[in-house]
């Protein structure tokens, strides 16, 4: 992942419901509105900037003094190399099922990237703001295991909301065949999971920066998280020694 400076935090866009005269029940970045003419240029276009979906809850004191604080800043880089990596593969698996079934459409795309919908949602808390955020997403803790941050991952809102759309060939329970007839969504889960669990590794391997999962495999909530990690600088101990 590269190596970049401070990052630009953006406020989220809530995604605007369907109008009532598109006359299907999905949104509109599902449906074919158009057709799509994508060329290797508009690609790179499209990924020369990416804007990390960022929400920082540390004290603005303490956030000063955390800019030194190695934790912190490769708890940054992770968040905006991660959100390029799931940009890259996003825009890279849209793009071809695009040119296979003409789903979705060069609109749908625009779409997507205007609302900063090509990449994940992060959210970076300090012990104290991360002990409350885990007690509002149904994790409630007096204490973390490390002195360190929570750090909660969700993937962009549409793959986080419709994954059961397509599948990738795997046997997910309750997936829908969706049979190229609207975006499959649920390929592109499948991918983004993989990049996940390979940046997780390759920051502990050459980062040092380590993850205790908090919620449990299966465990996940479309609108709040689908990881909810404590990093620390230095490895956990294993279960049953963090459960006493």
């Amino acid at each position: 992942m590269d190596r970049v400076g401070e990052i630009p935090v953006r406020e989220t866009s809530p995604v605007p419901p369907p109008r009532s005269n598109q006359g299907r029940k999905h949104m509109p970045y599902v449906r074919n509105l158009v057709s799509t003419d994508f060329s290797k240029v508009s690609i790179a276009q499209e990924l020369s900037s990416v804007t990390p979906r960022l929400e920082i809850l540390i004290d603005e004191e303490a956030k000063k003094a955390r800019r030194a604080d190695p934790l912190y800043r490769d708890a940054m880089l992770f968040t905006q190399g991660v959100s390029k990596e799931v940009h890259t593969q996003f825009l890279s698996d849209l793009t071809a099922q695009a040119q296979r079934s003409h789903v979705p459409g060069r609109r749908v795309l625009t779409f997507l990237k205007e609302q900063n919908l090509l990449v994940p949602q992060f959210t970076l808390a300090d012990a104290w703001h991360g002990l409350k955020l885990l007690g509002k997403l149904g994790f409630p803790r007096e204490t973390l295991w490390s002195d360190g941050y929570v750090l909660v991952f969700n993937f962009p809102k549409p793959v986080a909301q419709y994954w059961k759309k397509g599948t990738g060939g795997l046997p997910i329970e309750e997936a829908i065949d969706v049979r190229g007839m609207v975006t499959e969504w649920g390929t592109m889960y499948q991918n983004l999971v993989r990049l996940i669990w390979r940046a997780r590794d390759t920051a502990e391997e050459k980062e040092q920066l380590f993850f205790r999962r908090i919620n449990s495999a299966g465990q996940h909530d479309p609108k709040s998280y689908y990881y909810i990690w404590e990093i620390a600088k230095v490895p956990f101990k294993d279960d049953a020694e963090q459960d006493t």
